[in-house]
């Protein structure tokens, strides 16, 4: 069977001269954008119809006074890039333009934030979830509401029930957030309230690590990328 549209997946990868964290694009977007720590940039690429990437990448130097981007993630109306800058603490909003350029950033500081690692988006597209590393120690989740243009405004932080956490993840119902936590080896579960803030519901052991990203599927199971054990 022949299907009319393509998906297509990429994985950012490592390069030479700075490190490529996380990938954006949409299932119709024409355009990858790809934040790169080491040099605080972003690139955008062009899809080619069959996945491949177009030629040299478009760089965006991140905002001001920012730093070291890392977790992204693209609005559900996709007309703004959200990115977790971990060297600086904060949530930058960037609007995209229809030629996918990176304009009029807007940076926030979430609360308790130390090093933002990664977001989440709820499915109505309003709340957004920023998970927090703590620098290797007890880490947090925040909650920023979103206005009508997409602009962030912070609301609440949480304890993240683990130490490093570095992913979180929204079920597709919208009732439970999902952070892991890789210092402690545990997935912690939050509970969202019906104006998006999250409680605390409980911490369970996964495995040695619990890195990556975390992937929730409406069948009531969770699927989480446990590290291989090294010798």
């Amino acid at each position: 069977m022949t299907r009319s549209r393509r998906r297509v997946l990429v994985v950012a990868v490592t390069a030479l001269a700075s490190s490529s964290c996380t990938a954006a694009s949409q299932h119709d977007a024409k355009d990858l954008l790809v934040t790169n720590w080491s040099s605080s940039d972003i690139s955008a690429f062009h899809l080619r119809a069959d996945g491949s990437l177009d030629g040299k990448p478009r760089l965006t130097r991140v905002a001001k006074k920012t730093a070291n981007p890392q977790g992204s993630i693209r609005s559900r109306d996709n007309r703004r890039l959200y990115v977790a800058d971990w060297g600086s603490g904060t949530v930058t909003s960037y609007k995209i333009s229809s030629k996918g350029q990176l304009k009029d950033p807007v940076t926030v500081t979430a609360s308790r934030a130390v090093h933002p690692s990664s977001l989440a988006l709820s499915p109505d597209g309003r709340n957004l979830y920023v998970a927090d590393d703590g620098n290797g120690k007890r880490g947090s989740v925040a909650h920023l509401k979103l206005d009508d243009d997409g602009r962030p405004e912070p609301v609440s932080a949480v304890d993240s029930g683990g130490d490093g956490t570095t992913s979180v993840t929204v079920t597709p119902d919208g009732g439970t957030l999902l952070a892991s936590n890789p210092g402690t080896g545990t997935i912690s579960s939050f509970a969202l309230s019906d104006d998006g803030s999250p409680t605390f519901v409980t911490t369970t052991a996964s495995g040695r690590g619990t890195f990556s990203r975390l992937s929730a599927a409406t069948d009531n199971w969770l699927w989480q990328p446990t590290p291989a054990k090294t010798r």
